[in-house]
């Protein structure tokens, strides 16, 4: 059985949402200001976004105008990381402890099922995320084209050390 989901592991309020290409499953409290997020970002706000991602998304050339329609939130970056899973590439993947505890729970329930779950894709920090919108635009890529699959620094969930993308041998990477 082949599974890709994206796995955001910030508490016990979990939906389960499923495409044509894989399982999703959220934290429902994700979006909501509070205790694990920082803001929403609005246009209208502007001046809420911290100082130093302002400065990186106009050097980046993300404008307010192509994050109008996304509801998206500024997350505050990891403190606390363990090392969980080292992949074939010699890349450590790193959660919270509180996250890599909800992992290797999971991930143990599922092989007793018979299903091997890795990690993809765990916590990475903002400059990391600069990197990767660098490297497609300087492969040719339109801002708007990469925000269509990069969250702008500081707005990905990844960046907390809760959320993780799942993957198992045989799935094709998203």
């Amino acid at each position: 059985m082949e599974l890709c989901v994206l796995l955001l592991l910030c508490g016990s309020r979990f939906l389960l949402r499923r495409d044509s290409r894989c399982c999703v499953l959220v934290d429902k409290a994700v979006g909501v200001k509070g205790k694990n997020t920082s803001l929403f970002y609005d246009t209208r706000l502007a001046m809420n976004l911290p100082l130093h991602l302002q400065t990186i998304w106009q050097q980046l050339g993300i404008v307010p105008e192509i994050l109008q329609h996304k509801a998206l939130c500024v997350f505050d970056e990891a403190s606390e990381l363990v090392d969980v899973e080292t992949a074939f590439d010699g890349r450590v993947w790193q959660l919270t402890p509180q996250a890599a505890k909800a992992w290797r729970s999971m991930q143990a329930a599922a092989l007793a099922d018979g299903i091997e779950l890795k990690i993809a894709s765990a916590y990475r920090a903002s400059s990391r995320q600069v990197e990767l919108i660098q490297n497609k635009l300087q492969a040719g890529i339109a801002i708007a084209d990469i925000l269509q699959v990069l969250a702008p620094p500081g707005c990905s969930e990844h960046h907390t050390g809760r959320a993780i993308d799942l993957t198992s041998p045989g799935c094709a990477a998203l």
